[in-house]
């Protein structure tokens, strides 16, 4: 039972990194020039 996390966490952390990177820093204004979603306020 103790080996399930580690590589749930191996594959998780550089996986959720690798999005944020991709979705707020890479494409962000490609995203924002969607004009789907409202500003944040």
């Amino acid at each position: 039972m103790k080996r399930f996390p580690v590589p749930v966490l191996a594959y998780a952390v550089p996986t959720f990194a690798l999005g944020y990177v991709w979705q707020l820093v890479i494409f962000e204004r490609y995203y924002a020039n969607l004009a789907m979603y409202r500003p944040g306020e």
